[in-house]
C-alpha cells in the first residue's frame, strides 16, 4: 500500500490517515462521506463532477449511473450538505478550493501537488471507545435541562461553516417576511385615522422591519452558534432574544401609537392602539415565533449535529417513531402535529375576522384597515406555512442521510 497526499494552499491531505494539515501544523481529522467526496473531487480535478455521479458512486452503486432513482432530488441537497462541512474543513467560500458550477457539478479548482508516494506499512487502529454514561447520569442530564448523553458524544469539531447551519437563505427570507408582518401591523392600528397619524407610522414602519429582522436573525445565529458547538442553552437564548426585542419595541411605540382607542368600532368598546399592538405580539407573533421558528429550527440544528457526531442511528430512530427515542436537547414537534394547530388557527381567524369585520363603523380608511387585516391573516398562517415546508423537507433531508448511512454500514 502506497500514500496518497495532496497539498494545496496552505494544506496537506494525507488520505491513508485521514488527516489534513494546515502551515499553522493545525490537524483536523476527517472521516465520512464529506472526506471520500473531498478525496474524489481532488482525484478528478480536471473536470466537473456532476452531482449524479457522486450520488452513484458513494450511495447508489449497484445501478447503472444514468439511471434516475426516487431520491434524486433529495440526495442532491445531501450532497451539499456534505460539500459545506468540506468547505468548512478548508476553510473555503466556495471560489477557493470546491467550486459550484450551476447546472453542472463541482469541481476542485485549486492548484494541488502531489508528493511522491513512499510505501506505507499500515498499523492497525485502535477503536474510539464510547464514553459511557450511567442511568442515573443519564436521567439527571435528562431533567436538568442539559445537552443529554448523545451531544456529549461531540468533542469539538466546529460548527457548520455559514449561519443557520446551512439554511441561511431559508432563514434570511423568512425572517424578513416574519419582520415585514410587524411592520405592518404599525400602519394596521392607526389605519383609521392615516390622515393624522398615517406619516409618523410610514416612517417607523421601516425601523420596526429593521428591529425584528435583526432581533431575529440574531436569534437564530446565537442558537446555532451554540447548538453546533454542543453548548447548553441555545433555544432559551433565542428565546429571550426574540422575547426581550419585541419587549424593547413595544415600549418604543408608545412614542408612535396612540395610547387611546383608533379603530371605530359598533356596539363594542375599541383597544387603543398601542394594547391593539401588544395584542397582535401576544396572541399571534410570539407564538408563531416560537411553535413555527424556533423550536424547529432548533431541533433541526440539534439534529445536525448528532450526524456530525456520526450519531445517525439515534436520529433515525428519533425520525422514524421508535418509542424508546430521546430528541436530542431539543424539544421534537412533529410536522403533522403543527399542521393540525395551523389548520385550526387558521379556521378560528376567519371567524374572528369575520366578526370584526362586522362591527367596523363606516369610515373613509374602513376598506384600508380591512385591507390590512387580511393583509396581516395572509402573511401571518403564510410564513407559518412556509417555515412548516421548510422544517418537513429538512427533516426529510437528514432522515434520508441516515437511511443511506445505515446502507453503507
Amino acid at each position: 500500500m502506497e500514500t496518497e497526499i495532496y497539498r494545496f494552499g496552505p494544506f496537506t491531505l494525507d488520505v491513508a490517515k485521514q488527516e489534513l494539515r494546515s502551515e499553522e501544523q493545525t490537524q483536523i481529522d476527517l472521516s465520512g462521506f464529506p472526506f471520500e467526496i473531498l478525496v474524489y473531487l481532488i482525484r478528478n480535478r480536471d473536470r466537473v463532477v456532476p452531482k449524479r455521479e457522486l450520488h452513484h458512486k458513494f450511495w447508489n452503486q449497484d445501478l447503472p449511473s444514468d439511471q434516475l432513482d426516487p431520491f434524486d432530488t433529495l440526495a442532491s441537497n445531501l450532497i451539499e450538505q456534505h460539500i459545506s462541512t468540506a468547505r468548512e474543513w478548508l476553510q473555503d467560500d466556495g471560489q477557493t478550493y470546491i467550486k459550484t458550477f450551476r447546472r453542472k457539478g463541482l469541481r476542485f479548482i485549486a492548484t494541488v501537488a502531489e508528493a511522491p508516494a513512499v510505501p506505507l506499512n499500515p498499523q492497525p487502529r485502535q477503536p474510539t471507545p464510547t464514553p459511557l454514561v450511567s442511568p442515573a447520569a443519564a436521567k439527571e442530564q435528562s431533567t436538568s435541562g442539559l445537552l443529554p448523553t448523545l451531544s456529549n458524544l461531540y468533542t469539538g469539531s466546529p460548527p457548520p461553516p455559514l449561519p443557520f447551519s446551512g439554511h441561511w437563505r431559508s432563514g434570511t427570507l423568512l425572517s424578513g417576511l416574519f419582520a415585514l408582518l410587524w411592520a405592518e401591523a404599525v400602519i394596521l392600528e392607526i389605519a383609521y385615522q392615516f390622515d393624522d397619524l398615517g406619516k409618523k407610522a410610514l416612517l417607523a414602519a421601516p425601523a420596526v422591519f429593521g428591529w425584528v429582522l435583526a432581533a431575529l436573525l440574531s436569534a437564530l445565529m446565537a442558537d446555532w452558534w451554540r447548538t453546533a458547538k454542543s453548548k447548553a442553552g441555545g433555544l432559551f437564548l433565542s428565546i429571550s432574544i426574540v422575547y426581550g426585542s419585541a419587549a424593547l419595541l413595544q415600549f418604543a411605540l408608545t412614542w408612535i401609537l396612540p395610547a387611546a382607542p383608533v379603530t371605530e368600532q359598533v356596539a363594542r368598546q375599541p383597544w387603543s392602539a398601542q394594547a391593539a399592538y401588544l395584542k397582535n405580539v401576544v396572541l399571534y407573533f410570539l407564538p408563531m415565533a416560537t411553535l413555527y421558528i424556533l423550536l424547529p429550527f432548533h431541533f433541526v440544528v440539534a439534529l445536525q449535529r448528532e450526524l456530525a457526531a456520526k450519531q445517525h442511528k439515534p436520529v433515525l430512530a428519533l425520525l422514524t417513531g421508535e418509542r424508546k427515542a430521546a430528541a436530542p436537547g431539543a424539544v421534537y414537534l412533529r410536522v403533522g402535529w403543527l399542521a393540525m394547530a395551523l389548520f385550526a388557527a387558521a379556521l378560528l381567524a376567519v371567524v374572528m375576522t369575520q366578526d370584526l369585520f362586522d362591527h367596523l363603523k363606516p369610515s373613509r380608511y374602513k376598506e384600508l384597515f380591512m385591507y390590512l387585516v387580511l393583509g396581516r391573516t395572509l402573511l401571518t398562517f403564510g410564513i407559518a406555512l412556509l417555515w412548516l415546508l421548510w422544517y418537513s423537507r429538512t427533516l426529510n433531508e437528514i432522515k434520508l442521510e441516515c437511511c443511506l448511512r445505515d446502507a453503507v454500514e
